[in-house]
């Protein structure tokens, strides 16, 4: 009881995205509600800003869009995005600065990287709001799977770098006690 109580008031302020979260997770909330067909229709027109953003700031996009002559603006269904190549790990390390947006300035950003399970980490920027969008998406889809803060869990996972800051860390191992919530390493 004690930790759900507890659990409610450390989720939502994680980072200090208390207003952001919530603001986040009813935006999810009103998408999932919405009839299918406006569900479609905002996903393709996210995906166009998306990609818009993408060919206008991110200099590898600027050159592989215009390699293939793909324009997003004029993207109507997700099949003609059949000829932009994957993206793969060898291209993320290979183009990383490439992909990082030349909308945001460096202080904006942070350095994160893969867990590496595969044998290769891979290194990559992320701006500062990413946090908030993780723990609204975390919040959002475990109530939707019957999950509130507080409830037990365990975390299997797969990032040995990310296993020993938590593991190691006073205010996380105090956290995860007030959650009810035990990390465990997968390897």
């Amino acid at each position: 009881w004690l930790s759900r109580v507890i659990g409610h008031g450390l989720v939502g302020r994680k980072g200090g995205f208390s207003a952001a979260v919530q603001a986040v997770v009813r935006e999810r909330e009103a998408f999932d509600g919405a009839p299918k067909g406006a569900r479609a229709k905002e996903q393709l027109e996210r995906l166009r800003r998306l990609l818009s953003h993408a060919i206008q700031h991110c200099p590898y996009y600027t050159r592989t869009f215009n390699e293939v002559g793909f324009d997003p603006a004029r993207l109507r269904h997700v099949d003609e995005m059949k000829v932009l190549p994957i993206l793969t790990k060898r291209a993320l390390i290979d183009h990383r600065d490439e992909l990082v947006s030349r909308a945001h300035t460096p202080s904006e950003l942070m350095l994160n990287s893969t867990g590496g399970s595969t044998g290769l980490t891979v290194s990559f920027f992320q701006d500062r709001n990413w946090l908030g969008h993780q723990v609204a998406a975390d919040c959002h889809y475990n109530a939707i799977a019957g999950w509130e803060p507080g409830c037990r869990v365990a975390y299997l996972w797969g990032a040995p770098s990310d296993n020993d800051k938590v593991r190691d860390g006073w205010k996380e191992n105090i956290r995860g006690r007030l959650l009810n919530s035990r990390l465990y390493d997968s390897f």
